[in-house]
């Protein structure tokens, strides 16, 4: 409904939540080889070994970021009294690491002596150890993996020692029993080379690549042909792994010939076979190849290829496949991210280490979990375009953008009445699809209204598709259209989609209007409907104007030298004038404008004497002082803004008002009297396109679209009804 427009798109790298860390900036590039074992996710929280440091972020309620009476972070916090680290891991609540001197430290939760410390179960459930713990009773440890509520320990020798939890036999030693126990070395494990340990389930990687597993195994995921818990170690049948990781219930390894074999659950595709079927002995190899990492996470899998790409599949409902949607898939899809060395899968979210040192997470990312400064709900990968968006326009409950360098239209969320142009009456749609074409030309701009959408095309053809209950597609019916039909007009420079009525601004300076005119919106001076354009008009004639703006039942013009015209509705004052609605355009006293915006109850002008506003007030977007006003008034914002109902955003992406959805974007449901320092996620730069809906808001910056607030209807385009407190990147067809 409304839009800013600037010149400069700026590019972008891929990365969702990009995280920062001292000196990572300076250090020289990392390869695969040394970044494993550095970078691991836990429930809600990851940690990473920078310059043989290591950092916490996100949950931290069980002490698992190292720190005592932190609750949370949104940014990492570097782990205090902890010797340099080389290896690093994480379980549901608890973090143990492995130091350059081959020592163990852990911290966390302690209930079942996961730890390898003192203060048991029974004295002291849920007991928080928040400072580095060092492991006392073990050798030089090479590798170290945490589970639920237990750890286990790859020393130098070959050997494995575990401790912590045990009633499901995870610790290896032929018993079930589950009182919490210190560590002890798994009878007949050697030769061991890597960890990879879960909830209840430990696994070994050995030298031969032969792989050995024992704990819970109700899933199949031990890899025996059985879906049953076993107390000892039993080699896996077949199986040569490079690599290997163990999720929730399900375990994957990477085989000699660089393709991946996975086993177990299989519910969300997390086997990544192409089926949802479970498996108790390893799928056969993969046909892609080149990998050389592999992480498991809860309900989904990602694994690094040997040219620094990413794959992942499985469960995406929190946006954890990092391919910019929210859906799932049982086969691989590639992460929009390139130099990857290293990959962590966690239960809601994913992080990766690229080659040049820089962590990015994307998913969920309540209290801090991505790292990034954030706190908010899910937030898909980013996707950069090979032809970026060009703009982008909200209407109530869809929205739609220019794409492809303006050649085509993308549309995504309520499409009941036909308004996103598929060729379909058909519900919601949740993410992006491309409008049926039926111009010629470049797409100049888009306009999402109420329940229809326009367009301006080619040589100024108009172009309009959905409701039309009251003529408001201007083709001479009352029909609905599920796909563009076009506007008989002159050439058209600007088009205006409102609540039940269009508006266009002619080429020629005439503004011609279609549809309701229950308030006077076609200015014509009948007030009566019309399902073809006509022309709007003051009292001495049509009129001749340089610039218009629509509200949902209003709309204005500049017209002469810089006087301001408005018709339609103006039960909320959005005229400007104090009186009742009108159905011809008549002058605003007192405004001399040289740009003018407009939201749905609303109108704002860049006028000689500084920023103006008139209409609905609510949630004081327009002014922080006053309520609605009937008359021109200074803005608080003294700049030119998107105006939503009751949210209000600049140009330069700071919004205010009305939180309830989530649509100022700062992570919070709390209301904004001013705006916010800026809306969180966009990146640095020129915005190129910004519009405010009733309760959303989306932008094109750094050439990528973003959308955030409410998303009941899919109009956030994300794969998911779920709302977003901050920005969200829209992958575009």
């Amino acid at each position: 409904m409304n839009r800013m427009r600037t010149a400069t798109i700026l590019a972008l790298v891929a990365g969702c939540g990009r995280i920062g860390f001292d000196g990572m900036e300076t250090a020289p590039p990392i390869a695969p080889e040394e970044a494993r074992g550095t970078l691991t996710v836990g429930d809600g929280f990851a940690c990473a070994i920078v310059e043989q440091r290591a950092w916490c972020w996100g949950e931290g309620r069980s002490g698992q970021l190292g720190h005592d009476d932190v609750p949370f972070a949104e940014k990492p916090m570097m782990v205090p009294t902890l010797p340099p680290v080389a290896k690093i891991d994480a379980g549901t609540h608890h973090v143990c690491a492995v130091t350059t001197d081959a020592e163990v430290y852990c911290w966390g939760n302690n209930d079942y002596l996961q730890l390898g410390g003192a203060v048991p179960m029974a004295v002291a459930p849920m007991t928080a150890v928040p400072m580095p713990t060092r492991v006392i009773g073990i050798g030089p440890a090479l590798d170290v993996g945490c589970g639920a509520n237990h750890t286990c320990a790859l020393l130098a020798d070959g050997t494995v020692a575990c401790w912590g939890a045990n009633v499901q036999g995870q610790l290896g030693r032929g018993t079930m029993v589950d009182a919490g126990e210190p560590p002890q070395l798994v009878p007949g494990v050697t030769g061991g080379a890597a960890l990879a340990i879960a909830d209840d389930s430990s696994c070994v990687r050995h030298a031969d690549g032969g792989v050995s597993c024992w704990g819970e195994g109700g899933a199949g995921h031990l890899g025996d042909g059985t879906s049953s818990s076993r107390a000892t170690a039993l080699r896996i049948p077949n199986l040569t792994a490079t690599a290997l990781t163990l999720g929730g219930d399900h375990a994957c390894a990477v085989d000699r010939g660089g393709r991946y074999t996975c086993w177990g659950a299989n519910d969300y595709g997390q086997l990544g076979n192409g089926t949802d079927e479970w498996r108790s002995t390893p799928s056969a190899p993969s046909v892609l190849d080149g990998f050389i990492a592999i992480d498991a996470g809860a309900q989904h899998t990602c694994a690094v290829r040997d040219d620094g790409t990413a794959v992942c599949w499985g469960g995406n409902n929190d946006g954890t496949l990092g391919d910019g949607t929210q859906r799932g898939t049982t086969a691989p899809v590639a992460v929009m991210l390139d130099g990857i060395v290293a990959i962590a899968a966690g239960r809601s979210s994913t992080c990766a280490l690229r080659s040049d040192r820089s962590v990015h997470c994307w998913g969920w990312g309540s209290r801090g979990a991505l790292g990034d400064g954030r706190s908010a709900a899910a937030r898909a990968q980013a996707v950069t375009l090979p032809q970026p968006p060009v703009a982008v326009d909200t209407g109530r409950r869809h929205t739609c953008a220019i794409i492809e360098s303006g050649a085509d239209v993308a549309c995504w969320g309520d499409n009941a009445s036909g308004q996103l142009g598929l060729g379909t009456f058909d519900g919601t749609h949740l993410a992006p699809e491309k409008v049926q074409r039926a111009w010629t030309g470049a797409v100049a701009q888009v306009s999402a209204g109420d329940t229809h959408t326009c367009i301006v095309a080619g040589a100024g053809e108009v172009w309009c598709w959905g409701s039309n209950y009251v003529g408001e597609l201007g083709d001479g019916t009352f029909t609905y259209r599920e796909a563009p039909v076009r506007v008989t007009l002159p050439p058209a420079a600007r088009v205006e989609a409102g609540l039940g009525h269009t508006c266009a601004l002619l080429r020629n300076g005439n503004v011609a209007c279609w549809g309701t005119n229950r308030d006077g919106e076609l200015g014509d001076g009948t007030g009566a409907d019309s399902p073809v354009p006509v022309l709007v008009v003051d009292g001495t004639g049509p009129v001749v104007a340089t610039a218009l703006v629509g509200g949902e039942s209003h709309a204005c013009a500049i017209v002469g030298t810089g006087a301001v015209a408005c018709w339609g509705d103006n039960s909320w004052g959005q005229q400007g004038d104090g009186g009742a609605s009108r159905t011809r355009a008549a002058l605003m006293p007192g405004v001399d404008a040289t740009a003018l915006d407009a939201g749905p109850l609303a109108t704002c002008a860049d006028a000689i004497d500084g920023h103006v506003c008139w209409g609905g007030n609510d949630a004081h977007i327009l002014r922080a002082d006053a309520g609605s006003t009937v008359t021109p008034m200074p803005s608080t914002v003294a700049v030119r803004f998107a105006i939503g109902r009751a949210t209000a955003c600049t140009p330069g992406g700071a919004c205010w008002g009305d939180n309830f959805f989530g649509q100022v974007g700062d992570a919070s449901f709390a209301d904004r009297g001013a705006p916010a320092d800026r809306v969180v996620d966009l990146p640095a730069g020129t915005i190129a396109s910004l519009s405010m809906g009733y309760d959303h808001a989306c932008a094109v910056a750094g050439a990528t679209a973003y959308c955030w607030g409410d998303n009941a209807e899919g109009q956030l385009g994300i794969g998911t009804r779920t709302r977003a407190l901050a920005p969200v990147r829209v992958a575009l067809p």
